[in-house]
């Protein structure tokens, strides 16, 4: 079945009751063109639960046969209120002045937010009764990427959700779309071990580790977060700074930075890495493919995020 995309809008409502209550969308959400025309069903997986001669088959124990993970990927474009909206669920916010620093939650185990889970509304504003909605919506990873072909800095975001609706109307709600400008691969400016490099292409995953706990019930009885994950990779003209650090098996720390601290349109990433091997031209101190890093667990500097929308 095709749809046209002409009257899909896209929404959220913050839900700042428990996970299992929707909320209208109070925002709108900004979805990228090449990303197709994402829908809510597509990412959800089906549970099989099979019974062999009166024991159970291979499956997840708590777990009920039959059920759909609700689950979604929002192929958006970065940009500062977008990111406070998933860190205010998995990380811990200072205000900053009139901006806020983000730090992981401390613990073994954690639970995300429990009135920070958002509602996700795909809206057909020509079939209003056939508008899709995700209630408790959690955010388990973020991939970020900008090169110079693409400029506009990619930010796909995966979700797991406590319950899925295909047939409800979302007319209720306030679907603006953001003012906000999103981020530009120009308007970046990176360091590596705090000095600053030109950068052509990079990606950065965010990997939260969420899951969703159902205790052989119907729906989501409890989301945790697992380890967390930082990786990606980047590509410089040159850098014998890297070069060292990977024979030394040393740290580093990579920042990624947009916009003045203190003022709307700042974000800035602070991750402490390690290398994996780079491929280097014989003879020559430059790299000609990206180098793969990832998170190094460092208490000096440990990974953080700031932003002021």
């Amino acid at each position: 079945m095709s749809i046209s995309d002409k009257g899909i809008v896209w929404g959220y409502g913050i839900q700042s009751v428990a996970f299992a209550t929707s909320v209208a969308a109070s925002g709108g959400l900004r979805a990228r063109r090449e990303g197709g025309l994402a829908d809510f069903k597509s990412g959800m997986v089906p549970i099989e639960a099979p019974i062999h001669r009166g024991h159970w088959g291979e499956h997840e124990a708590d777990r009920k046969p039959g059920y759909y993970m609700p689950s979604f990927q929002l192929p958006g474009l970065l940009r500062p209120g977008l990111i406070k909206l998933l860190l205010d669920q998995v990380m811990t916010p200072t205000a900053a002045g009139s901006g806020f620093t983000y730090a992981l939650l401390s613990g073994v185990s954690q639970n995300p937010s429990a009135t920070k889970s958002l509602t996700l509304w795909r809206r057909n504003t020509f079939a209003a009764s056939k508008d899709k909605k995700l209630t408790g919506c959690y955010v388990k990873s973020i991939k970020l990427s900008g090169s110079q072909s693409q400029q506009k800095v990619h930010c796909d975001v995966d979700f797991v959700a406590y319950d899925f609706d295909d047939e409800v109307d979302g007319s209720g709600g306030t679907y603006t779309i953001p003012t906000e400008s999103w981020l530009t691969h120009a308007g970046v400016v990176m360091t590596v071990g705090g000095s600053a490099v030109r950068c052509p292409e990079w990606d950065l995953l965010i990997d939260f580790g969420t899951v969703a706990i159902l205790d052989n019930a119907n729906n989501p009885q409890e989301f945790m977060l697992g380890p967390l994950k930082v990786e990606g990779s980047i590509k410089t003209p040159y850098d014998a700074d890297v070069m060292a650090d990977f024979e030394g098996q040393t740290a580093n720390t990579l920042t990624w930075a947009w916009g003045t601290a203190g003022s709307s349109g700042y974000l800035l990433f602070v991750v402490p890495v390690q290398y994996d091997e780079p491929d280097e031209d014989a003879g020559e101190e430059r790299i000609r493919t990206g180098i793969n890093f990832k998170l190094a667990r460092s208490v000096a500097v440990p990974f953080s995020v700031a932003l002021q929308v």
